[in-house]
């Protein structure tokens, strides 16, 4: 009876901290119920993923150093106690690779363990695409870290090698075409790039991303060379960052391109995104630029006018006046 009580006790505690906002007020309430039923695996890794989450609160504000690295210690910490409660469970290693992934850029090691943690989920649920998924990604990280080019090129290769496994357990899963398109692009292979992404947009009609993603590459590709659209979508325009490379088209500084075939899908891509969400800046922006340098400069004023009403801080508005001049 004593027993239950508490399990009924702790699970009040779980569900009060999914009705907090405050993350240190939904660490306590874990606790609390950890406290009472101290062998609920669930509960640590649902704690790990709260102290991960206040890493990410003080990284994007005051960067106390302390803060980020006590609570990524206690996110590692906590997310072994849940792992080691339920070892032969493929979502908790799953979900303690991802603590891992989350801590690399300041735990060494971290993509090691992720990826060990990866490969055991792979046993335990041999029909999951998912580690496969995440095996690639942190072959991308890799890449990502790296500055020899040869090396670059192995990790993308051993990446797209792990989404084709992926792919071969899910065949309809659109967020491995998605990362195979992104890793073509890198290795300039842009046709592959706009195949994938074609996929990854047929299967996950919803995702306006991937469609982002899709009208940039063609942008690209009917921009001649060197590439264009170097904006990407996940870099928000809205957050104004005023020396940002990725705002910009990059080798078309005389102007005019021509609209061929490409430039018009492009243009019919980022129209259906605006249509769907007249709000979408990055979509607005790229609009914009691309009528800018096709020269229809009418159609340009008009999404620069729709665009300035979307962004409201000066940083952003500044690097929207400083890419149109005359044209806002």
């Amino acid at each position: 009876f004593t027993m239950g009580v508490k399990m009924y006790l702790a699970d009040v505690y779980v569900r009060q901290s999914f009705d907090t906002s405050d993350i240190n007020q939904k660490i306590a309430k874990i606790n609390k119920a950890i406290i009472l039923a101290p062998y609920q695996d669930v509960y640590y890794l649902n704690l790990a993923n709260n102290y991960m989450a206040l890493a990410n609160q003080e990284v994007n504000g005051a960067r106390n150093q302390a803060v980020i690295e006590n609570s990524l210690s206690s996110a590692i910490d906590t997310g072994k106690k849940g792992l080691a409660l339920s070892p032969n469970n493929a979502g908790n290693s799953e979900a303690m690779a991802l603590i891992y992934e989350n801590a690399s850029f300041y735990v060494q090691g971290a993509l090691e363990w992720a990826e060990n943690l990866y490969n055991q989920a792979k046993e335990l649920s041999p029909d999951s695409p998912t580690p496969y998924l995440r095996i690639a990604l942190i072959n991308m990280a890799r890449a990502n870290a790296e500055k020899d080019k040869s090396q670059q090129e192995y990790y993308i290769n051993e990446a797209i090698k792990k989404y084709d496994l992926a792919l071969a357990k899910k065949a309809d899963f659109g967020a491995a075409n998605y990362g195979k398109a992104i890793a073509y692009e890198r290795l300039s292979k842009i046709d592959d790039a706009i195949e994938q992404l074609k996929k990854a947009v047929i299967l996950t009609k919803d995702n306006v991303d991937y469609r982002f993603e899709l009208g940039r590459l063609y942008f690209n590709r009917g921009a001649a060379n060197p590439p264009g659209l170097a904006q990407s979508a996940a870099e928000d325009i809205t957050k104004g960052k005023e020396t940002n490379p990725d705002l910009t088209v990059s080798g078309q500084s005389n102007g005019a391109i021509k609209k061929n075939d490409d430039v018009a899908t492009a243009e019919q891509l980022f129209l259906s995104i605006v249509q769907a969400n007249p709000n979408h800046a990055n979509a607005l922006y790229s609009l914009a630029l691309l009528y800018q340098k096709i020269g229809e400069t009418d159609n340009a004023k008009l999404v620069i006018k729709q665009l300035l009403t979307v962004v409201k801080d000066q940083p952003s508005i500044d690097i929207i006046q400083k890419q149109f001049p005359g044209l806002y």
